[in-house]
């Protein structure tokens, strides 16, 4: 179900095309994390705020 308060397909667009998020798994720093983890941290990040906030 889409939410009312949350665009995810904008989200997504904003950091993997215009911010190119994926770029800063390249540095050493962060690369342990991948595409798939931001995707879940987005995921339970909406979870919580439409059940918990909104």
């Amino acid at each position: 179900m889409a939410s009312l308060i949350l665009d995810e397909r904008d989200q997504k667009f904003t950091l993997y095309e215009m911010l190119e998020l994926e770029k800063l798994c390249e540095l050493e720093r962060y690369a342990d994390f991948s595409k798939d983890m931001f995707d879940m941290i987005l995921s339970e990040a909406q979870k919580f705020a439409t059940e918990e906030i909104f």
